[in-house]
């Protein structure tokens, strides 16, 4: 993703002229495929894990982006999500 990133920072010319942006836009300009954006603060955190998990089942490219820094995310970073790892415990997703 590091390596798209400055691509696409090029075909813009350079970082500035980015103006931070979101993330599904540049997947949809670079790869030309459709993009799915949801809020993960909508959503309890059990469908959140549970929606990403499922996205990463289907190997999807996936990113992460917080204006505000929640789940640990420093705000106006966006982050490629590598994985989804379900943690159990006595059988109940954690």
């Amino acid at each position: 993703m590091v390596l798209l990133e400055k691509a696409y920072a090029k075909f813009h010319v350079n970082y500035v002229n980015l103006d931070l942006g979101y993330g599904d836009e540049s997947m949809r300009e670079l790869s030309g495929m459709p993009t799915l954006t949801f809020n993960g603060q909508t959503m309890s955190d059990s469908v959140l894990i549970q929606t990403l998990h499922d996205y990463d089942l289907k190997h999807w490219t996936m990113t992460a982006t917080s204006s505000a820094g929640y789940y640990g995310l420093i705000g106006g970073h966006l982050y490629t999500v590598h994985g989804v790892v379900l943690l159990k415990n006595h059988g109940r997703v954690v």
